[in-house]
């Protein structure tokens, strides 16, 4: 009654539900990861069919008016990563201001929202221990760039 069948992240796709935002905050909940990276770069995941994939990819790309990522396939299960900037207005456009999401996905959402200042940079830089040495940041950092300004 409702498509749910064995191994269905295979032949998976959206039905009438292509266009709706609170659909694919849902499925990123299930099926996606949401990450900063060791240098602070944000970045989303999304796994699943081609097709599901895919229309994940098309919504984006309707919405945010941008390209998106090629989707790439690992084994018989598809992919797409967005990162840094891009990565960020996904999020936004998922999770900003939305009521109902995973727990410990809207927290990741709200920490890559959220603008970073310089002492959680430090703070996450060290915490993943890249260097031994203690960094000293100037006023602005872009991870994304990877440059100071």
């Amino acid at each position: 009654q409702f498509g749910i069948v064995p191994k269905k992240s295979l032949i998976a796709k959206a039905i009438s539900l292509e266009c709706n935002v609170h659909f694919w905050r849902g499925v990123i909940d299930g099926d996606g990861t949401i990450s900063v990276d060791p240098l602070g770069r944000p970045w989303i995941k999304l796994v699943g069919s081609l097709e599901l994939v895919s229309q994940f990819k098309e919504f984006l790309e309707r919405n945010l008016d941008t390209n998106m990522p090629q989707v790439y396939r690992t084994g018989s299960i598809y992919r797409i990563v967005i990162t840094c900037n891009t990565c960020v207005r996904v999020v936004k456009l998922l999770y900003d201001n939305s009521t109902i999401s995973l727990s410990r996905k809207l927290d990741r959402a709200q920490n890559i929202i959220q603008p970073r200042d310089i002492a959680y940079l430090r703070h996450e830089i060290s915490r993943k221990r890249l260097n031994k040495e203690v960094l000293v940041l100037p006023l602005v950092f872009d991870p994304c760039k990877t440059r100071y300004y």
